[in-house]
């Protein structure tokens, strides 16, 4: 009770007493907000959950990945051909229009190749793309890509975050970090307004050729930076849905006639990493047995059941990665929640009366970095958060600042298990581990391939339970609140390579 009267207090009791109004059916408009405004429709300059939304709606990939069958098919390709380790020949389909009316063919493929992998290019995905060497135009609808060095996850690369550009406006753009604002696609919706301050408006395109065209006719995005005003507009008709940004928004609607609530299947969790290199100068952390004394400590089925949104319908997690990515190896062995043992293990350590700990997180985030402090500073570790922005948290991890870090990943969508080890360990500025054999792993597993890789992987999952340097708290699926009249779509799936939760073809109009 008390949730809900700190978060709608400030709602007029009229809009709690009947069915939340329904936004958009009459005029074909799905009505949404986003927590965060949205500087341009581009992943590749924005790369961020709000942002592969929208830019899911605008663009299309070469490739797509069914997670109920673990194999991959093609979405503006017809064919992908491994000519030897190192060269693919991709075959385009035909009679697919940009939403300028202008012909999609293998000059725009290539182009956007060259253009991610272009050292004058830069943007903060750049090293997502650092397997291409350069693509060249074999025909109309054939392109020709030579990689640096072989790529396992080439396919699962093509399918995520690889929006295909016109190569004719894109190109004449002199300044390519503004295309966001003006994009140009083969989605099945064409970007009418890009606003940071009113937000986006997308229309349905009608020439939409690459799969089956959405129901919903027009897409206004509002930027609502706060929950109150959420539920304020979804009651009142303002708005169809939004995604949740605490389980305290959730608790405060259940029960609301008319409000219902839909958890999306991502690949999103909460995790945490342990300073085992001493980067930052906290020299405990490099004791493996306060590392476990941490793991130990953590209650990490109350953090899944009370603190994530999607609660109980959160999976638990054994690993770094889901069972619907390619080569996630089965098993894993988290620490059990155990203070008794994380006291005895700091004391055989040397800590028994504690060390200070400083936890550093960003703002959506804080609720289960403090849960963690509390869970330490239980077990005697004088623990504090500290919150940052995304881009000062990415400039303290570079620098080597972090010593305990409680966060979220997406995998960026990516469905491959050997992802997320190249993220953290595969570049200096990102490795807290201080043991040269988990980049080794994670850079050995991106170039190999069938059992060997799933070999691989598994021995480098294994070695991160045993190290307790990197661990999973929780899944942390987003959860949607909606009025009624609207429906989320899961059997479609399409949503799993989202970071947002779901694509604009996953949502439609109750029956």
């Amino acid at each position: 009770m008390f949730l809900k009267k700190s978060l709608l207090g400030g709602i007029a009791l009229s809009a709690l007493t009947g069915a939340a109004a329904l936004a958009g059916p009459d005029d074909g408009t799905l009505n949404m907000a986003f927590s965060f405004p949205i500087e341009g429709i581009d992943e590749v300059y924005d790369p961020k959950p709000e942002t592969d939304f929208s830019a899911s709606a605008v663009f299309n990939n070469l490739a797509a990945y069914d997670p109920n069958t673990g194999t991959y098919s093609g979405v503006l390709a017809s064919d992908f051909t491994p000519v030897d380790d190192v060269t693919w020949d991709i075959a385009l389909r035909e009679g697919i229009t940009f939403h300028d009316g202008s012909a999609f063919n293998a000059e725009d493929v290539a182009y956007t190749l060259n253009f991610l992998v272009d050292p004058e290019a830069r943007f903060p995905s750049k090293a997502r793309y650092s397997f291409i060497d350069n693509a060249e135009v074999v025909d109309d609808y054939t392109v020709r890509v030579h990689l640096n060095r072989p790529y396992a996850a080439i396919m699962a690369r093509f399918a995520t975050g690889m929006p295909m550009y016109p190569s004719d406006l894109h190109g004449a753009l002199e300044d390519k970090a503004l295309w966001g604002k003006t994009p140009v696609g083969t989605g099945p919706y064409r970007a009418v307004e890009v606003s940071s301050e009113t937000g986006l408006v997308l229309e349905r395109y009608e020439d939409y050729t690459v799969g089956d065209k959405p129901e919903i006719e027009r897409i206004v995005i509002r930027p609502i930076p706060d929950a109150q005003s959420q539920i304020a507009e979804l009651l009142t008709g303002g708005i169809d849905i939004f995604a949740a940004s605490s389980s305290d928004v959730i608790t405060s609607v259940d029960g609301m006639p008319g409000v219902t609530t839909t958890v999306s299947e991502d690949l999103s969790f909460l995790y945490v990493m342990i300073d085992a290199a001493g980067r930052s100068g906290n020299t405990p952390l490099t004791d493996l047995k306060v590392r476990q004394a941490i793991a130990h400590a953590i209650n990490r089925e109350e953090i899944r059941t009370n603190l994530t949104g999607a609660r109980d319908e959160a999976p638990a997690m054994d690993r770094l990665c889901f069972a619907r990515q390619v080569d996630c190896p089965a098993g894993g062995s988290p620490a059990s929640y155990d203070p008794d043992t994380a006291r005895a293990l700091l004391s055989e350590a040397g800590y028994g009366d504690g060390f200070d700990l400083t936890i550093t997180t960003t703002s959506n985030m804080q609720q289960f970095a403090d849960a963690v402090a509390g869970y330490l500073r239980a077990v005697g570790i004088r623990a504090g958060v500290k919150t940052e922005t995304i881009g000062a948290y990415r400039k303290s991890r570079a620098d080597g600042a972090l010593e305990v870090t409680v966060m979220f990943f997406t995998h960026a969508g990516m469905p491959d298990a050997g992802y997320s080890p190249t993220f953290y360990f595969g570049n200096a500025s990102s490795d807290y581990t201080g043991d040269p054999r988990f980049a080794d792993m994670a850079l050995r597993a991106d170039s190999e391939a069938g059992e060997t890789r799933l070999a691989t992987l598994t021995e480098l999952y294994d070695l991160m339970d045993s190290e307790a340097v990197l661990f999973p708290l929780s899944a942390n699926p987003i959860v949607f609140i909606h009025n009624e009249g609207v429906a989320l779509d899961k059997t479609d799936r399409g949503g799993l390579l989202n970071p947002y939760g779901i694509s604009a073809h996953n949502v439609a109009w109750s029956e």
